[in-house]
């Protein structure tokens, strides 16, 4: 009997060993989100917002194989849009996040790129989000002012963070989006 439970102990702490991770979870890029780490053509945003929307006050991808993620040229810049979605229980929410960034082929190698939603310059932000239960609309769009800064962006991904105000276009609210994080795989 001592022996079978010795065996079992060991048993377990073999599994436990096994399974214990030793990844590092957040590397200070992205805000912790890692676009590496994703498959080719499939990002993530997260965000909390300043009131209620949609019952919760957050927005978390927990739906990465139905993201998409394209880009384009046009009128000189690229243009990067990542779609994400999540849903808990009755409860679907879409962030549509959308950055043209000039001049065309910038990247990170000489540190973080910045800019803002609804501005001018070499980061211009677009972001639309809807949460809400199924069926329902609650949709929110980027309005002038809040930041984005890039942390990454190569040939293969981008990740970073944004804060921004959105405003329903039915009701005219506005909500604040604070600590937005994105990442992306081409």
């Amino acid at each position: 009997m001592k022996l079978k439970s010795l065996m079992m102990a060991a048993t377990g702490a073999i599994l436990l060993l096994t399974t214990v991770s030793c990844k590092k979870d957040n590397d200070g890029s992205g805000g912790g989100l890692r676009a590496d780490d994703l498959p080719a053509g499939k990002g993530v945003i997260e965000f909390k917002t300043s009131r209620d929307f949609g019952g919760l006050t957050y927005f978390k991808t927990n739906m990465t194989d139905l993201s998409v993620v394209t880009t384009n040229t046009m009128a000189g810049t690229d243009l990067y849009t990542i779609t994400a979605f999540r849903q808990e229980g009755t409860s679907f929410g879409q962030a549509q996040f959308t950055m043209n960034v000039s001049p065309l082929g910038a990247n990170t190698s000489a540190g973080s790129l910045t800019g803002a939603f609804g501005g001018s310059g070499g980061v211009i932000g677009t972001l639309l989000i809807n949460n809400g239960s199924l069926g329902s609309t609650n949709s929110f769009a980027g309005v002038d002012g809040g930041n984005i800064t890039i942390t990454k962006l190569t040939d293969e991904v981008i990740e970073g963070t944004f804060s921004c105000t959105v405003e329903n276009n039915t009701t005219m609210q506005t909500m604040d989006v604070t600590e937005g994080k994105f990442a992306a795989r081409f």
